[in-house]
C-alpha cells in the first residue's frame, strides 16, 4: 500500500489529527487483518524465496559479489567482497540457520581481505559491507541471539575496523563530507 500525502504543514487541528490517525493507527489495523495461519504461510513463503536466492548465489556466483539473474553467472560489481554472502548473514540469523550462519562467518573471517586496489562506492561499502560485518559480529558474539559461535574470535569486528580505516580518507575533505 502506498500513501501519497501533501508535505505542506497541516492547516488545522483536524488535519493534524487526521495525519496522526493515518500514520499511527492504519498500520495496526492492517496488521490485525492477517490470521496466525496466514502469517505462518507468508513466513514460510519468505523463507522459501530467501533460500531460493541464497542457494542460487552460492551455487552459481559465490564468492563473487552478486548473481546475475539471466546468465546465472557471478559478478564482482561492488568490490569483490562476496557481498551477497555478507548481505545474507543477518537473514540467516533471523531464520535461525545456525549452521549456514556459522559457516559463512568462518569463511568470511578466513578469506575476506580489503588490501586490494579497487574503486568502490563509499555508500554501498559502508552500509552493506561495514554494516553487515558489524551486525553479524554482534549476532555471532552474543549468547542472547541464539547464534553465538563458540570459536568466534571477533574476526568480523577486526575486518570491519580494517575496512573503516581504509574508508576514512574519503572523509578528508574541507567539509568532512565525501
Amino acid at each position: 500500500m502506498v500513501i501519497v500525502m501533501d508535505l505542506e504543514a497541516p492547516k488545522s487541528k483536524f488535519q493534524s489529527l487526521s495525519i496522526f490517525l493515518l500514520l499511527f493507527l492504519l498500520p495496526t489495523t492492517l496488521a490485525d487483518g492477517v490470521t496466525p495461519g496466514e502469517a505462518k504461510q507468508l513466513r514460510d513463503e519468505v523463507r522459501e524465496m530467501f533460500y531460493h536466492a541464497f542457494n542460487g548465489y552460492m551455487e552459481n556466483a559465490f564468492p563473487l559479489d552478486e548473481l546475475r539473474p539471466l546468465s546465472c553467472g557471478g559478478e564482482d560489481s561492488l568490490g569483490g567482497y562476496a557481498l551477497t554472502l555478507i548481505d545474507s548473514l543477518d537473514t540467516l540469523a533471523l531464520l535461525g540457520d545456525w549452521e549456514r550462519f556459522a559457516a559463512s562467518v568462518e569463511w568470511i573471517g578466513k578469506n575476506l581481505r580489503f588490501d586490494i586496489n579497487k574503486t568502490v562506492s563509499l555508500f554501498e561499502t559502508s552500509i552493506r559491507v561495514l554494516g553487515g560485518l558489524l551486525s553479524a559480529h554482534l549476532i555471532a558474539s552474543d549468547y542472547a541471539t541464539g547464534m553465538k559461535i563458540p570459536a568466534y574470535d571477533n574476526q568480523l569486528l577486526h575486518l570491519a575496523e580494517d575496512l573503516a580505516r581504509r574508508l576514512l580518507p574519503a572523509f578528508d575533505t574541507p567539509t568532512g563530507i565525501p
